[in-house]
């Protein structure tokens, strides 16, 4: 997963799982004209674990898919796609959880369904490591505790808030208003995300 920021105050991130485990997350400071570096910087490291990469395709993130497929031209096969957060949501038919309602009718749109998704997984996590409770396998989050920053990543994972849109839908607090709760960005939290974000079809050509 790779949330992108250009040289204002936000900060690039990215975080590596495989299978149910995060084995590594990070963010860094870009400087002015550094998009380039910075995706270079997550295409090898994707090359380097043969991952498959998520990535912010809104605002400054556009370009990243021109430039991965540059870096492929030298030899790599690594595969990416891109997240655009307000996009329609998946299976937009299909009922959420054990629920009667859609998933269209459920969620605002992608990023709060993932949000979402990832805030289930975690409860269930939970319940089955504390209480014993079943839960299938794939449905595991798992943080490696080799990761220096899981207190920052946690904070971010919990600190936007539940919203509604006008028609009653959920969504996930928004950056402008963290901001005015003085909350930056949540940019480990975005990577994390985008990492663990399964969407029902990949493709298997290049996005």
């Amino acid at each position: 997963g790779y949330d992108i920021a250009d040289s204002g105050a936000d900060k690039n991130a990215m975080a590596l799982r495989k299978g149910i485990l995060l084995e590594h997350i990070e963010q860094w400071k870009g400087k002015e004209d550094e998009l380039d570096k910075s995706h270079t910087k997550v295409f090898n490291k994707a090359r380097e674990h043969d991952a498959f990469i998520h990535y912010d395709s809104i605002g400054v993130g556009a370009g990243a898919g021109s430039k991965f497929r540059e870096l492929n031209e030298g030899g790599a096969s690594i595969k990416y796609a891109r997240f655009n957060a307000g996009s329609s949501v998946d299976q937009p038919k299909k009922k959420y959880g054990n629920t009667e309602i859609k998933n269209e009718d459920m969620f605002s749109n992608l990023k709060d369904q993932v949000w979402w998704d990832i805030a289930d997984r975690v409860r269930d996590t939970y319940n089955a490591v504390t209480k014993g409770l079943p839960i299938e396998k794939d449905s595991i989050i798992s943080i490696s505790s080799d990761i220096d920053c899981i207190d920052d990543l946690i904070i971010e994972l919990s600190s936007p808030l539940k919203d509604t849109d006008k028609t009653g839908r959920v969504k996930v607090e928004s950056k402008d208003d963290l901001a005015k709760r003085g909350i930056k960005s949540p940019n480990l939290a975005d990577a994390f995300i985008m990492a663990y974000y399964q969407p029902i079809q990949r493709r298997s050509a290049f996005a």
